[in-house]
Formats: C-alpha cells, sequence, structure tokens
C-alpha cells in the first residue's frame, strides 16, 4: 500500500438503501437566473463532541489514502462547492421534466452530508411527522425545487436549523420556487458547524435552470468541473458487479453523457476505464495520461469512494483537462516509487517473428507482439542472430518505439504496426526516411513498419493514407551513433 499520511473518511449511516438504474441521455431547458441564499446561524452557539461519539466515529471510519479537496459541482444549474470527504447526492435526475410539473410538486435537486446516508432518498425529505435519518454528529443540507404544500417544519424530522427560500424562472408554468434547508445534529463538530456555514454560502443558481432526466436514478457526486457556460459531473452508484461511474456533460453547445459500468477490482492491469476517468487499485500514488504524440503527461484526481461502495479500489478522474485531446492515448497508474502498476491498454500476449530486413551491414528479425483484444498490436526489432521470442515493447501512450543498438553494429530504428498506405519519418533538417513494410498476414491488411534512422536528429512520423491525404504523426528523437543505413532492405534517405 501507499505511505501516504491517511486522512479521515466519513462513515455509513447505519441502513443504507440503494436504487440501482442506468445513465440515459440528457436534455436541457433554459430560464433565468434566480437569487441565493444568505448564510445560516448556528443558535447555541459551537458545540464540542463528547469523547466517545468521536471515538465512534473515528472507529467506524475506514482508512483513505486519497488527500481531501474542493470540490464543485453544477446540477441543473444549481452550483456547490463542498469538500470531498462530505457527501453529495445528485436527485435531480429523478425530475421527468417533460411530464411532471413543478405546481403542486417538489423536486429533490441535491443534498450535502457529513456522512454517508446511501442514495434511498434524502435526509430532509421527510413528511409530516416522519423522523429524520440523521445522527447526532451529523448535518444535512438539502436543496429542492417546487412546493408540495410541506412547511419548512415538516422537513428533516422537524428539526430545521436555518432555511432560504427564492424562486428561479419564469419557466413555463411561471416562476419556480426552491428552497434550501439545514439540519444538524446535537453532536455537531466546530469543524462540521465551519464546513457547513461555507458550503451554504457557496450555493448560487446560474443562468439556467438545466433538467436531465438520467433513469430516475440518484447518484453519488465526486467531482465536477466548470468551463464558461459548460459544466460536467462524474457520478457514481452501485451496479450489478460494484460501481458503475458516469460521466454528464451540458452546454449551449453540447449535452450528453458516457457510463462506464460494472467496475471491479482492476484487473489484471491495475486500471480500467476511459481518457476522462475510471476504477485504479488503492495502490497507485498517481494516474497519468499519456498521449501517444508525446505531450507532457497529464495527472488525474484520486477520489476516494463514498463509504457505502466499499470496494478495492479508488476512481481517477481528468475531468476538463482531456476535452478535445485524447484521440490516442493510454491510462498510466503509478507507485508511490514511480514504477508503472498497468495501464488501460490491453495486455500483449503472443510474439511472432514476421520477417527479417537488412540495414546497417547485418539482418534484423521483425516481431509482431499481439494484444489481448485483438487490435492493435506492436512491433519491434532485433539482431537476427540470436533472435527471441521476448515481447516488443509497447512505449506509454502508444507512440512509435525508436530502438537503439550498440551491438552487433551501431544502429537505430523506429518501429510500429501500421495499417495506412505508407509511412515515413521526416527529419526537421527536410531529409525523409522512408519505411519497408513487413506484413503480419493475419491482420487484415496490418504491417510492422521499419524505418532505419542514420545521424543524429529528430522529427516527425509522416502517415500517408489513399487519395494523397497526409497525417502528422508524433515527433521522434534519435542519438547519432556514427550508424550509417547502407545497402539492404531500405531506399537511400531523401536529402533535401
Amino acid at each position: 500500500m501507499s505511505s501516504r499520511t491517511p486522512v479521515s473518511r466519513r462513515r455509513a449511516a447505519a441502513s443504507v438503501f440503494v436504487v440501482v438504474g442506468l445513465l440515459m441521455s440528457a436534455c436541457t431547458s433554459s430560464t433565468e437566473i434566480g437569487s441565493s441564499p444568505s448564510p445560516p446561524s448556528f443558535p447555541g452557539g459551537a458545540t464540542s463532541t463528547p469523547e466517545n461519539v468521536s471515538r465512534l466515529r473515528e472507529q467506524a471510519a475506514p482508512s483513505s489514502l486519497r488527500p481531501v479537496f474542493q470540490r464543485t459541482a453544477t446540477i441543473g444549474g444549481l452550483t456547490v462547492t463542498s469538500p470531498s470527504d462530505w457527501i453529495q447526492v445528485d436527485y435531480l435526475g429523478l425530475w421527468d421534466a417533460d411530464n411532471t410539473s413543478l405546481v403542486g410538486t417538489a423536486v429533490p435537486v441535491i443534498e450535502m452530508t457529513n456522512f454517508d446516508p446511501g442514495l434511498s432518498t434524502p435526509v430532509c425529505d421527510t413528511r409530516p411527522g416522519e423522523p429524520t435519518r440523521l445522527p447526532p454528529d451529523g448535518v444535512a443540507i438539502f436543496v429542492s425545487l417546487g412546493d408540495d404544500g410541506r412547511s419548512v417544519g415538516d422537513l428533516c424530522g422537524g428539526n430545521v436549523e436555518d432555511s432560504s427560500i427564492g424562486t428561479i424562472g419564469p419557466t413555463l408554468e411561471g416562476m419556480a420556487p426552491y428552497r434550501i434547508v439545514m439540519t444538524v445534529g446535537p453532536d455537531v463538530t466546530n469543524e462540521d458547524r465551519t464546513t457547513a456555514q461555507a458550503i451554504w454560502r457557496s450555493i448560487a443558481w446560474t443562468n439556467s435552470l438545466q433538467s436531465y432526466a438520467r433513469g430516475q436514478t440518484p447518484r453519488y457526486v465526486l467531482d465536477g468541473w466548470q468551463q464558461g457556460s459548460d459544466w460536467g459531473l462524474l457520478e457514481a452508484l452501485p451496479s450489478e458487479q460494484n460501481v458503475e461511474l458516469s460521466y454528464v456533460e451540458i452546454g449551449p453547445q453540447v449535452s450528453g453523457s458516457s457510463s462506464v459500468a460494472d467496475f471491479g477490482v482492476p484487473q489484471p492491469n491495475a486500471v480500467q476505464g476511459e481518457y476522462f476517468g475510471g476504477a485504479v487499485t488503492e495502490d497507485a500514488a498517481r494516474v497519468e495520461y499519456y498521449f501517444e504524440r508525446g505531450w507532457t503527461p497529464l495527472e488525474a484526481r484520486l477520489i476516494d469512494l463514498p463509504p457505502s461502495l466499499p470496494f478495492a479500489f479508488d476512481v481517477y478522474w481528468f475531468g476538463s483537462d482531456l476535452a478535445g485531446k485524447a484521440a490516442s492515448g493510454e491510462v498510466v497508474a503509478k507507485g508511490a516509487d514511480g514504477k508503472v502498476l498497468g495501464t488501460n491498454a490491453p495486455p500483449l500476449v503472443a510474439t511472432t517473428q514476421v520477417g527479417t530486413i537488412r540495414a546497417f551491414g547485418t539482418t534484423w528479425s521483425v516481431k509482431y507482439t499481439s494484444t489481448a483484444d485483438g487490435y492493435d498490436g506492436v512491433g519491434c526489432v532485433e539482431p537476427a542472430a540470436g533472435a527471441t521470442r521476448a515481447p516488443c515493447k509497447r512505449p506509454l501512450g502508444g507512440g512509435p518505439d525508436v530502438q537503439t543498438f550498440d551491438a552487433p553494429v551501431p544502429a537505430t530504428f523506429v518501429s510500429l504496426f501500421a495499417g495506412v498506405t505508407s509511412v515515413e519519418v521526416r527529419a526537421n533538417d527536410g531529409t525523409v526516411f522512408p519505411a519497408v513494410k513487413v506484413d503480419v498476414p493475419w491482420s487484415n491488411g496490418g504491417y510492422v513498419a521499419v524505418i532505419a534512422l542514420e545521424g543524429g536528429g529528430s522529427g516527425r512520423l509522416i502517415y500517408h493514407f489513399n487519395g494523397d491525404k497526409v497525417y502528422d504523426g508524433p515527433r521522434v528523437r534519435w542519438p547519432g551513433l556514427g550508424q550509417v543505413i547502407g545497402k539492404g532492405s531500405f531506399p537511400p534517405p531523401q536529402r533535401p
């Protein structure tokens, strides 16, 4: 396990009920801005936590490896900031805006708590005379839309510490009322009182009210991002296997969602998921995205699952950092020592010699290593004398592999598996080094492209497609070893 100092993690409530569903597409509607609540007051001042309550809480709280961060989430036009060790539950997916009027109806939007209440119903969404599930040291802040006739005193089991009302609109039915209420247990800590005040002050409506039907299923909010008028959420809920993660993105130009379902403990590669987020072993100290084009890797945020999802992995999340950049690349999990624990690339499984070439005055074996999913494999070369079945190296990010040899002769190659018309390296000085194709017969027209490089320098891979289409690929750099390609399989370099 990582040697990082653990932080306290919120406990789950004694009874947890969950609703399981699938993520559906999003839809939006717009209204005008509403008013923001005023900060609450806490009658009676601060109350210290009794020693026995504090002791029980620490015993119930599992260890966490991930630092607490400030999480800002926008849900249906409502923005709220809270620390990541508080629980946020998104209930707005329960509202079918096309078929459910806000007249005579109250729709839960979001609830923030300092404990994990599960995904059944909001702690404060109680009926008259119904008790609340708030523990003695608990805090809940609840936001709802509409008006179903209940008074403030009917909510939170009648224990409302503070409340605020306002309107947002107009909607097709006029201005829509909203209500914010807070309930505080008798044994709440000073720290949680202060945190609750900060959360309350952060609650604000944006200039639009947006509804999105997502299977009528509440979800834990793990993180969010905002960029101008666009916003996105990373959310989680139980699934058939363990956990389903979903990514929602809403804005003027985009309205949609992605779902990556049924995460178990990642096997065999220690990390499982997509470019925006996924699951990673708890042993990982960091997760990075390596670009095929060789750009500087991006580091993900690592997030603990809520206590009621007690599975042996954490979540990684790149937020909006990868927007427009993630066409090709690889998610890489690393340990505290910097060593790679695994990636989301398919495992390499079998290596075959597919041919030989001659360059630098000697003969070379060309190999192809296939992947477990049967898609693009990896190509490489090695001296034909003493050739092995060792797998080809796959560079992080899936870019080309630059191989350098001192023996039996100085030599440098770039090798990759390709399916385009032709490949070359174009050096910065304009010199072009063409590739030799070595077919991989069972790969549907794919081949190992091998490029011999002489001198030392840098340049870029160039891919040629049918119809004279040209695509600039990743950059490559190679050392000068005094190597000269010479006669053999390769045409002479094309000098400017």
